[in-house]
This record gives C-alpha cells, structure tokens and sequence, in this order.
C-alpha cells in the first residue's frame, strides 16, 4: 500500500491526503478543478477533507496554499479513477464491497469502535455513506496502484545491505539501564526511605518491607529495561531515569505514588545485525521503488488530460 507520504496514501492507513469523494453538489456548488469536461466540485473538496480529518483526528489545513494543492491532488486521483474504471482495474461494486470490509475490519477498529467511529462522522458532518464513496475510491486507487506496480521487483540483498551500511544509525536498539525502585504512598514516606539509603540500609531488604509496587520479591529490581520511546518503564519515571548515572538514587511520582529510584548500572544500544533487518529493509525499498513508479505513471497519465483548477486564483 502506498505510504503516508505518497499522494495516492488511502485508508488503510490511519493518515490520508485529500482525495476525491464522488458527491452530487448541488446547483450552486461551485466548480473548483476541470478533468476533461468532468467538474470538481467544491462540496466534493470538502468531503475528502472532512474524510481525512475523520481519519486523522486533527483538523487539516484549510489555507488557500493548501487547497489548492488539495484541489489538485483531488483531480489527479479523479483521472486514476477513470482510467481505473474504463479499464476494468475493478468495478465500481467491487470497490463498495471491499472498502465496507475494510471499513468495518480495519478501520472501524482502529478508530476506537462504532461508537468512535460515528462521533468523528457527526463532527466532520459527513454521513456513514459519504465516508462509504471516500474509501470506495481509495480501494479504486489502491488496485490500481498493485496493477501498475507489480512487477517492481523484491531489491537484492547487495542492495539492501548497502542501505544498511549507509544509515547504521537506524539500527542500533535503545540504551539500556538496569533499575531498582521502592514505591511509597507518599513523599514523605519515599523521603524517610531515601534517608535510610543513604544511612547504608539494604535497598533490597526495605524494597521488600516497604515497596508497593509487585517488584518488591525480586528486591525493587526492574532488571535490565530499554529507555526511549519504547520503554517499558512507567512514562512519569523517563525523564528521572535518564537524569542519573549509575549508583544514583531519585525521587520521582507515578500512578502508584512516590518511587525511590535507583539506576544500577547502564550500557548503550546495540547494533542491530544486518540479517535482523534485511526482510523490513527489502520491503522498505521496494514499496519506495512502487510509490516512485507508481508517481510517474500516474503524472503521465494525468499530463495527457486537460486538468485545470478553477475559481482558486
């Protein structure tokens, strides 16, 4: 599937650019983007924003800047439709049918369930039917998008591996540190255990006594944990965790109360080997090969139609 971005990035994927909704309008709406003789409307600009935002959960840009590459995207997705269509890709029911599974397998789901899912509808004032045609051409986009760019090729090992001698810093696995931690109710209490401590008790045998937390039958100790993004440390303790060296104890707050914590000893990421990484590194390459191939028959395709924007400036 086209990646986020990719202007041909559709629904499977949580972040979309606007694309085309095919819609009715009505006799005042105003056209903004000619393909041949088909109109784009400007109500049908604003249900594949709408659309997008339902998916993305932010509001999008709505500067003219920024319509109008909207407007443009919206008319060069129009003509991979047509062509889709007239060249029998899929059909139009086809794509009903898969953007209903995806919706309710996939999307739906990913949202947070129907519940979710239909207060983003109701916020972006789109109707279960608009957001049925929005995903139904973006199936049409994405079969297109497999036919035209099946036959891009897996990349060889050779060159995937040079990839992975060229950005070695992408593969190396976060920092580790090895953690023990006392969790008290209150600061008080952490602060009478810290005195303690640092009087030369045993930081096991209070964890044992004292701690709250479940660690407490292994002495307080976490064991060997990755910092970063991907911790499986509490996320309140990151910020004091990555203050200490090692041999070093803190007071910080989580959602069980006060933790005396202590960072035991530390050592850096690893490199990740390359066999590790070839499968992920290959796919990555050849989906970017896809998206570049794909690009350039799509801006063909579109150069030979009379596309024009209109009433945008």
């Amino acid at each position: 599937m086209p990646n986020n971005n990719s202007r041909w990035a559709w629904g499977a994927a949580i972040a979309l650019s606007g694309t085309i909704l095919a819609g009715c309008g009505s006799p005042s709406d105003r056209t903004v983007a000619m393909v041949g003789n088909t109109h784009i409307l400007q109500s049908q600009l604003n249900l594949a924003v709408e659309a997008s935002q339902v998916l993305q959960g932010v509001h999008l840009d709505r500067s003219s800047a920024a319509t109008r590459s909207q407007a443009i995207t919206l008319a060069e997705q129009q003509v991979v439709i047509n062509w889709a269509l007239s060249h029998h890709v899929t059909t139009t029911a086809q794509a009903y049918q898969a953007a209903s599974k995806l919706i309710q397998t996939q999307i739906v789901p990913q949202l947070g369930g129907q519940a979710a899912f239909n207060r983003r509808l109701a916020g972006n004032n789109l109707t279960a039917a608009d957001f049925q045609q929005y995903v139904t051409n973006q199936v049409i986009i994405q079969k297109t998008f497999d036919q035209v760019t099946a036959k891009v090729s897996l990349p060889s090992t050779a060159t995937a591996q040079q990839y992975y001698l060229n950005n070695q810093a992408f593969y190396v696995s976060p920092p580790e540190v090895l953690v023990r931690n006392i969790t008290v109710p209150t600061m008080s209490e952490a602060q009478s255990v810290m005195a303690q401590l640092k009087g030369g008790a045993s930081f096991a045998a209070l964890a044992a006594r004292d701690s709250q937390d479940p660690d407490k039958a292994q002495g307080g100790s976490r064991g060997w944990v990755q910092i970063g993004a991907s911790s499986a440390l509490p996320t309140a303790w990151l910020p004091t965790v990555t203050s200490l060296k090692p041999g070093q104890m803190s007071i910080g707050k989580d959602a069980l109360g006060y933790s005396i914590i202590e960072v035991q000893a530390s050592r850096a990421g690893a490199t990740i080997p390359f066999h590790a990484v070839q499968p992920a590194i290959q796919a990555e390459l050849q989906q970017t090969a896809k998206e570049k191939a794909f690009d350039a028959w799509s801006q063909s395709l579109v150069h030979h139609q009379n596309v024009h924007l209109v009433n945008l400036g």
